[in-house]
């Protein structure tokens, strides 16, 4: 297989793409453990904050998936325009692709910190049943 900056950029938009779906596992999973009759308790605090912190994980990985097929489009036409030029070599090192993959993870990144911070989970009490009789 040969090496290229394409084959990690493809490489990076198949790790986010496998990042994606954890909150619909960690649902699922929840659902196979407590159940999803109608007396369920409801979640925790700290599950309450790990399922934000999981939404903007989805958030971010979903949005680097779609930006790194961009930059894949780029690198393959920068690449295949100026082939014949020594001075754009660099362009087909792996290297320059884990760059690329690197820099949207953390523009992206810097832009889930938005997404994350816009609400705060706040406790409104305990959870309380009627007793049985």
């Amino acid at each position: 297989m040969r090496t290229s900056s394409m084959n990690s950029i493809l490489l990076g938009i198949a790790m986010a793409d496998m990042v994606f779906p954890i909150i619909a596992i960690k649902k699922k999973i929840r659902i196979w453990i407590v159940g999803d009759g109608e007396c369920i308790p409801p979640e925790s605090l700290l599950e309450q904050n790990i399922n934000w912190l999981l939404y903007t994980l989805r958030d971010d990985f979903r949005r680097c998936s779609t930006w790194l097929g961009l930059m894949l489009a780029a690198v393959r036409t920068v690449a295949v325009r100026n082939s014949m030029n020594h001075s754009f070599n660099y362009i087909s090192q792996p290297i320059f692709g884990w760059k690329i993959n690197l820099s949207v993870l953390l523009l992206s990144s810097f832009l889930s910190i938005f997404y994350y911070l816009r609400f705060e989970i706040l406790e409104n009490g305990t959870f309380w049943t009627m007793p049985m009789k």
